[in-house]
């Protein structure tokens, strides 16, 4: 990996949370499955209300030490449902925004 900044979201098979936490702006959960993406096991979602921001070393030492996997790309379709619920988000800069 490079210098720089990677802005990234975080996929998780606690649905029902995502759920309650998008409640008021539903756009902003993107839910799928397995069938969808061959990397799941369950059923799982995205809060696009929530992007993290990490500089590329520290996202390698992260995933270096286990406490994040790599995986496959996402298909172009959930990516962007992603996207277009992270630019949903009432919460998140216009600045990160712009990073997707």
């Amino acid at each position: 990996m490079g210098s720089g900044t990677v802005v990234f979201t975080v996929v998780t098979s606690n649905v029902a949370a995502v759920r309650m936490v998008t409640g008021s702006n539903p756009e902003t959960g993107v839910f799928f499955g397995p069938s969808e993406y061959g990397e799941l096991t369950k059923d799982s979602a995205v809060n696009c209300d929530w992007v993290m921001e990490k500089p590329f070393e520290e996202l390698q030492t992260i995933i270096s030490k286990g406490r994040a996997k790599l995986c496959d790309p996402l298909p172009d379709h959930l990516l962007e449902k992603i996207v277009a619920g992270a630019k949903a988000s009432k919460t998140l800069s216009s600045r990160q925004k712009n990073m997707l």
